[in-house]
Order: structure tokens, then C-alpha cells, then sequence
């Protein structure tokens, strides 16, 4: 084998090896699953339940977060006593979600059912709560 055939065979082998390592390399946007969705929404309505709007609003998106502070977001005088993720829809391809949630207020020692769906979104790589805010800042039942 001539040594410029050597050479051609050793550069191919680099080039092949350069290509391989930088395509293994290349990160790629993973979409997260439902269950990551499922715990975002566990992590939201159980802050719900114990009134701590904090990781309520840390789970929001950019977009709510650049029209409302934390320091203007939440308070209720709803008590909710317990809740039921009673179904999720995802859509556009898994990037959002529609969920259906049944929970029970007390109100002067009655219980009363109600459901409510909510917007769910992929941003940044995570499950957000799609929230828009009312006149006064404050989404519904946070």
C-alpha cells in the first residue's frame, strides 16, 4: 500500500471519528413526559392545598412571570380540602397539555365539588402552568 493511500485511509478513519462524536454529542430538546407533567401538577395543587402560591408560581411560565411579581402573586380565602387529577389530554405533539382536575372547597363547614382544566405548556424543557392574569394580577384559585 502506497503511503499516500495510508494517509487518504487514516483520514477517513478521523473524519468518520470527528463526525460520529460530534453528532453523539449534539443535545437534543427532549419533550417531557406525562408523568413529569403529572408531578408538576401533584407539585401545584398540593401547594394549593397547603396555601404556599411560592411553588405555585415558580411552576408558571416566563410569559406571566414578566407581567406579574412574585411578590404580587396569590392569596385565597379558598380552602381546598382535596383534589383529583381527573384527566390529562396532550397536544400539539405532547409540547402542551389540557388538564381536568376535580377538587372540593369548604365553605362554612359544607363541601362543594367543583372541576377546573387547566393550560399546561413545555418551556425551557419543563412542564409550566399557562396562566393568564386577571385585572388583578392573580390567576383563579391561586
Amino acid at each position: 500500500m502506497k503511503l499516500t493511500s495510508k494517509i487518504f485511509v487514516v483520514f477517513l478513519i478521523v473524519i468518520t471519528n470527528f463526525i460520529f462524536f460530534s453528532c453523539a454529542s449534539i443535545k437534543t430538546s427532549k419533550i417531557p413526559d406525562e408523568a413529569a407533567l403529572r408531578n408538576n401538577i401533584t407539585i401545584v395543587w398540593d401547594a394549593k392545598l397547603n396555601n404556599d402560591f411560592g411553588k405555585i408560581y415558580d411552576l408558571t411560565t416566563d410569559a406571566y412571570k414578566q407581567k406579574v411579581s412574585k411578590d404580587k402573586f396569590g392569596s385565597s380565602n379558598v380552602k381546598i380540602n382535596k383534589y383529583n387529577i381527573s384527566k390529562i389530554e396532550l397536544l400539539d405533539e405532547g409540547k402542551k397539555a389540557k388538564v381536568f382536575v376535580d377538587f372540593t372547597v369548604n365553605q362554612m363547614g359544607n363541601d362543594f365539588p367543583f372541576s377546573l382544566n387547566e393550560d399546561w405548556i413545555v418551556e425551557n424543557g419543563s412542564w409550566k402552568l399557562d396562566i393568564q392574569p386577571s385585572a388583578g394580577g392573580k390567576p383563579l384559585l391561586n
